[in-house]
């Protein structure tokens, strides 16, 4: 990792905090998911998300507003894959999203993943941006991925045992 890779944690004068999400945080976190997403998630996914224990769901709160998420699955027994992950737009470029990867990234590898993947739009080169920071690499296409016909890269991250 060169210099300009260097993985950035949100600004430590920044007041903020990350915690599990709660079904209380579901209004706030499917706003972002709408402004987000042209493909967002409906709110019953995002229900579902919250009430399975198996589900990682972490929320970023700048005094008492979530301001974004990450929700992760383990898909198998040493699989996890990153589900969504969502900053409000007036937050961004604060390195919220990176600090929400990595703690996302560090919980499924305590519940047992060695490989993680997701999906991205192709159109979408700050996600993947983000995504290269930790390591992530194109596997393949997922040809007419969206419901609009866009494509997605999926993306896989090997971690070290």
């Amino acid at each position: 990792m060169d210099n300009n890779d260097k993985i950035k944690i949100a600004h430590p004068n920044c007041s903020y905090r990350i915690r599990p999400a709660s079904l209380k945080d579901l209004d706030e976190i499917y706003q972002i998911e709408l402004m987000s997403f042209k493909d967002a998630y409906p709110i019953s996914l995002l229900h579902q998300l919250l009430r399975d224990h198996d589900a990682i769901c972490l929320i970023i709160e700048v005094g008492r507003k979530v301001v974004g998420f990450a929700f992760g699955l383990m898909r198998s027994e040493n699989r996890g894959h990153i589900i969504s992950v969502a900053v409000h737009p007036q937050y961004r470029n604060c390195h919220f999203g990176t600090t929400l990867v990595d703690r996302l990234i560090s919980a499924l590898k305590q519940r047992g993943a060695r490989i993680i993947a997701l999906e991205v739009r192709i159109s979408n080169k700050i996600a993947q941006k983000l995504y290269r920071k930790f390591r992530f690499q194109i596997q393949k296409t997922k040809y007419h991925y969206y419901s609009d016909g866009e494509n997605a890269y999926f993306m896989v991250l090997k971690l070290n045992s």
